[in-house]
């Protein structure tokens, strides 16, 4: 029983690895129903089995503790908080609190790199021939966007254009939240039931084998 416990444990934790993703997701009032995060590696816009709709954010207060921010979020049910030592579990998935942002926080950013166009999230990368484009940074009183491509920078506002890397990139729109909102780590664990099970029994086989030589 032991040595199947450690086995279904490795499995676990195995496919955990391989199939198991997270990523974040930005909710601000005006962003409404959100069913997609940017995924951990930037890359992709990955599809949620639920919505996450942001409903407010207030502050908690512990004896003891210090206040901490906490988003009220719905999934189409009544409203759940969630924050950073409280997680919300839903569907195979554990939502954490990460950060607020700002009102003027980029959104959505619609970028013309050579004669190609490309509607991104803030963050989402890019690859463009063997260079990785991301924008990095903004400054909310100006509104301009921080791009990186190849350790090259370069900041425009919409309208403008710059060369960076050897691309020429413009900033054509962008969308920016007009409140304040969140950003939520969203986590696959389907696979820790697996995990937790596959080594309960490898314990539970150690200690039937302690008993029975503790009886001899």
């Amino acid at each position: 029983m032991g040595h199947l416990g450690l086995l279904a444990g490795v499995v676990g934790i195995f496919l955990q690895q391989r199939f198991g993703s997270s990523g974040a997701v930005v909710l601000t009032p005006e962003t409404g129903q959100v069913d997609y995060r940017l995924s951990q590696d930037q890359r992709r816009i990955e599809h949620l089995p639920f919505t996450l709709n942001l409903d407010s954010i207030t502050t908690l207060k512990a004896r003891g503790f210090r206040p901490t921010a906490a988003a009220w979020v719905s999934t189409g049910g009544p409203s759940s908080p969630v924050y950073p030592n409280h997680p919300l579990r839903l569907a195979g998935h554990k939502i954490v609190f990460l950060r607020t942002v700002p009102a003027g926080f980029p959104l959505e950013l619609l970028i013309r790199v050579g004669a190609d166009e490309f509607l991104l999230l803030y963050q989402q990368a890019v690859y463009i021939a063997s260079s990785r484009l991301v924008s990095f940074g903004y400054e909310p009183a100006t509104q301009r966007i921080g791009f990186q491509a190849d350790r090259e920078q370069v900041w425009l506002r919409i309208g403008e254009s710059a060369s960076l890397a050897g691309m020429s990139i413009s900033l054509l729109d962008a969308r920016f939240a007009s409140q304040p909102g969140v950003v939520l780590l969203v986590s696959d664990t389907r696979f820790t039931p697996v995990i937790f099970s596959g080594f309960g029994l490898m314990l539970l086989g150690i200690a039937l084998v302690l008993l029975a030589r503790w009886r001899r």
